[in-house]
């Protein structure tokens, strides 16, 4: 896990602490938006949430930091996970909260992120995966001037559809 504090002007990731358990809990059980960053189905009691964070944490996840406004506080997180040192790649996460979002905050943060593990870790790739409802995502991916290296058809059922998803 990481101890560093990335800094800009307007946005800020730093590490995951104790005091920030019960803003991610809401992040991770809110119905509204699991379904955009989430492969998580339903909210489970703050208990079960919490034993689940914490393994993941200290399991598949690489790299937690919350993202940080200057002026709006906490506004969401960003985490890297499955890290495959190896083959040299992970998956990497974003989330906001709906209010800031289409803001740019993300893209500032997710810019931040992948310099961060670029500079201080051997990876060759990171992998974005996002289904394709999630349009600010794909947008906000192609941007960056990312491309997508897969796509499987039909992979998730969400709002009585199936979706593709998309891996950048």
């Amino acid at each position: 896990m990481s101890n560093r504090t990335l800094t800009t002007k307007q946005v800020s990731l730093r590490p995951f602490c104790q005091a920030d358990l019960a803003r991610v809990l809401g992040w991770r059980s809110d119905p509204a938006s699991l379904a955009y960053w989430s492969n998580r189905r339903a909210i489970v009691s703050d208990e079960q949430a919490t034993a689940e964070f914490y393994a993941d944490l200290n399991g598949s996840m690489h790299v937690f930091q919350t993202i940080n406004h200057s002026k709006y506080g906490e506004i969401g997180a960003i985490y890297s996970y499955d890290a495959q040192f190896v083959d040299q790649h992970c998956w990497v996460t974003t989330y906001l909260e709906e209010s800031y979002r289409n803001r740019g905050f993300g893209v500032i943060a997710t810019a931040m992120f992948v310099d961060y593990l670029f500079t201080y870790f051997s990876f060759r790739k990171l992998y974005f995966d996002v289904y394709e409802y999630n349009t600010l995502s794909l947008l906000s991916l192609k941007s960056f001037g990312l491309e997508v290296e897969g796509s499987f058809p039909e992979h998730r059922y969400f709002n009585g559809e199936w979706h593709n998803l998309k891996r950048f």
